[in-house]
């Protein structure tokens, strides 16, 4: 039985990420599963475990979670936004705007890094450093939909509709957002995200999708 945040059942997703953990726990590398692997494994646990406890309201127990993914894939964003994610969560903006960074740091586009940025300022009303910190990327990318969707949302913010219109011809739609279920930032909403990973329980190591899932579905363990 699949097993996804999505459904509300975060203290069943705790239960299946606490087992996987301990049978990754037990788990060498071998022909079918490399060191590389299980890492992304043990990651996506400890993401799917943290966000769940986020999801109770258990925010020292999702951070230990998140920083634990952290230990096991520090190359990866997603789980910077998700450590940013928490930080919001607990009104620790600067501390929010550091991990987001730290993401952008590794990929310099990366989407929920951008989006999460822009929304805290937007919400905080800091237009101008919105407007600038996504100028500074599209000044290197000035081609990329997705950077001109957020510039739009920018000016969204602001309720100028005549500025975000005018970044409609550049994107002509939402564009795609292929890493935005990962994080437990996952689909930005203001300075809200909701992550849907999936566990599979059972005897054996679960499969892992090396791709990443499309915004709007869950990330198969």
């Amino acid at each position: 039985t699949q097993i996804t945040l999505a459904t509300g059942d975060q203290k069943g997703a705790i239960t299946s990420a606490t087992d996987l953990l301990d049978r990754l726990g037990k788990a060498a590398p071998d022909q079918n599963y490399t060191a590389q692997l299980l890492a992304e494994l043990r990651e996506k646990a400890y993401l799917a475990r943290g966000t769940a406890n986020l999801q109770l309201g258990n925010t020292a127990a999702a951070r230990q979670d998140i920083l634990a993914a952290r230990d096991a894939m520090p190359k990866d964003p997603e789980v910077h936004n998700s450590l940013a994610i928490i930080s919001i969560s607990e009104k620790k903006k600067d501390e929010a705007l550091g991990f987001f960074e730290d993401a952008l740091k590794i990929d310099g586009t990366n989407f929920n890094a951008l989006a999460g940025i822009i929304n805290l300022y937007g919400n905080h009303g800091e237009f101008d450093k919105a407007h600038a910190r996504i100028d500074q990327v599209l000044n290197s990318n000035p081609n990329n939909p997705r950077l001109h969707y957020l510039k739009g949302q920018v000016y969204g913010f602001q309720r100028n509709t005549q500025g975000a219109g005018g970044e409609l011809p550049a994107q002509g739609h939402l564009p795609d957002q292929p890493h935005a279920e990962r994080s437990a930032a996952g689909r930005h909403r203001a300075d809200r995200v909701v992550l849907a990973p999936v566990l599979v329980p059972g005897d054996g190591l679960p499969e892992l999708e090396r791709e990443p899932a499309a915004a709007g579905r869950s990330t198969a363990l």
